[in-house]
């Protein structure tokens, strides 16, 4: 099925047909206002084909969903401490500050301190300055904050979690709720009812360092946790950088959508060259409902609940209540 994929030389084609500039791709070489509209035209339509309305409801496709696995981090403690007061460095003696460490948080004398910044293998610069923390001073340095996949665009959920210490060993189903950066870490400062049926998370664009996206969670997973999530991915942007030679790279997308996908980069030219005759916006229409169609029957559903009938419940009901959609709650399973 490979050979019919849809590839940038043929897309490049259509569209230049589409727009009465015929069916040489070096015709408009002399012309960079050309390419960049044509650019700009594919570039259109794949956002419409990648991102479209089904029923009044954004659709996500089946071959954008992947799986986020995260393996938990053990805690740190090795070694001792020594702060003064006035000062955000701490010292680390007979350990060394794991390469992750601005995704941690320390607790000491009954203190949390966020680490903002490792400066060496022995020193980190926290938020708290006043604190003061006596040398040979005994620590827990927790993980709390995990980097999404770089190609990471939206979260779907789906999480598999551990038997940690302290809950039932019977089987059961967490709900872990959507929060916010600033109240999970509230959460860690003042340690709010850790044993709670309720967990949290919180997906920020705040990462520091690659200004990227970062996935928390409340409680703190524990050491043996297994985490698994799902997410949608971004597209990738391939065309090439000169369009006259645009090569045989493909779209990333599946053989039995490329005609909707198509199709919808030819509406686009339509409507760039004022066609009122919209001949390619109703082949896309008709293709664009073909392709959801067949992509929601390829993909079956995920339950990520484990309430009676596989119904999502409100939080401490039996699991016969509300049900919130997938992107506002994932489940802790033990």
């Amino acid at each position: 099925m490979a050979n019919l994929q849809l590839s940038n030389s043929e897309i490049v084609r259509n569209v230049l047909m589409e727009s009465g500039l015929g069916r040489d791709i070096t015709s408009f070489v002399s012309d960079p206002a050309t390419a960049e509209d044509v650019r700009n035209i594919i570039r259109s339509g794949l956002r419409r084909a990648f991102l479209p309305i089904d029923n009044g409801v954004p659709y996500r496709w089946r071959f954008l969903r992947k799986h986020a696995p995260f393996s938990i981090v053990p805690v740190y403690s090795t070694g001792t401490l020594t702060k003064t007061s006035g000062s955000g460095n701490v010292t680390l003696a007979g350990g060394t500050w794991p390469a992750y460490a601005i995704d941690m948080f320390i607790r000491v004398n009954g203190h949390v301190l966020f680490i903002n910044t490792r400066t060496s293998d022995s020193v980190v610069i926290v938020e708290n300055t006043q604190i003061a923390v006596t040398a040979g001073t005994a620590f827990e340095a927790f993980r709390y904050r995990y980097p999404m996949p770089t190609d990471f665009a939206e979260w779907d959920g789906g999480v598999v979690y551990s038997i940690s210490s302290g809950e039932t060993t019977t089987a059961s189903s967490h709900f872990l709720a959507e929060a916010d950066e600033a109240d999970l870490r509230m959460r860690y400062h003042i340690g709010w009812n850790e044993d709670s049926e309720t967990k949290h998370f919180a997906v920020s664009a705040t990462y520091e360092g690659d200004g990227g996206f970062n996935i928390m969670f409340w409680p703190v997973p524990e050491p043996d946790a297994h985490i698994q999530g799902v997410y949608h991915s971004i597209p990738v942007d391939n065309l090439p950088a000169d369009m006259t030679v645009p090569g045989s790279d493909v779209v990333q997308v599946p053989p039995m959508y490329a005609e909707a996908f198509m199709e919808a980069i030819l509406a686009a030219a339509e409507a760039y060259n004022h066609n009122a005759m919209d001949v390619h916006e109703q082949r896309f229409q008709a293709a664009i409902a073909a392709a959801i169609a067949h992509d929601r029957a390829a993909a079956g559903a995920f339950d990520f609940s484990n309430s009676p009938g596989g119904r999502r419940g409100c939080y401490g009901e039996d699991g016969m209540g509300c049900a919130p959609p997938i992107g506002l709650e994932i489940d802790f399973w033990s």
